[in-house]
């Protein structure tokens, strides 16, 4: 089952309007069609806080700070083809951090497409201690992916003999060349 959607400032209002106007949370949880722990939570909080809005969550500080975010996106520019490694040694030693290497997998929307995600998962798990678990291939495809990155084939290119090629090239050659003289000799004529 999924999440349930957030109540919104109006509705919750609502709640605390109705509990003002000594309705119980019963009586509000069917008035409204909200859940009678919903209510009752919402009241609560009210009580202790004083609003209904929704306060900022305590979530894990990212270990890059927004310098060691720049930092990461200079190194990954300068060396697109580096490997997690190196570049994660290199924002140590930068920024005085200590990183692994998976940390900076989701500041990878500068870097090209040239690894595989194989690849940039064989880097990682060889950083790694061996106590540690190692990532799959499936989590980097799915971090490259949220950071905007997704697996492109090339076009394929026609397989042309050099006689085709030189034909082709003559051929448009003097179609471009023959429209440019013609247009040069009538703006003369005119």
């Amino acid at each position: 089952m999924g999440r349930s959607q957030e109540l919104s400032e109006f509705q919750r209002g609502t709640v605390i309007g109705c509990h003002l106007c000594n309705k119980s949370s019963r009586e509000i949880s069917s008035l409204l069609n909200i859940p009678q722990s919903t209510v009752s939570s919402i009241i609560t909080k009210w009580k202790r806080l004083g609003t209904t809005a929704t306060q900022p969550r305590s979530g894990r500080p990212s270990k890059v700070t927004e310098r060691g975010q720049r930092m990461l996106k200079r190194i990954v520019q300068r060396g697109r083809r580096l490997s997690a490694q190196s570049i994660a040694t290199e924002l140590q030693t930068s920024c005085d951090l200590q990183i692994s290497p998976s940390t900076f997998i989701r500041v990878t929307s500068l870097r090209n497409g040239k690894l595989t995600a194989a690849q940039i998962r064989d880097q990682i798990n060889a950083t790694q201690s061996s106590s540690s678990r190692p990532i799959s291939r499936t989590i980097v495809k799915r971090r490259l992916r949220q950071s905007g990155l997704h697996g492109q084939i090339a076009a394929r290119k026609p397989l042309l003999r050099r006689g085709n090629k030189q034909k082709r090239f003559t051929d448009g050659h003097v179609c471009f060349w023959l429209i440019k003289c013609f247009i040069k000799y009538l703006i003369t004529m005119m």
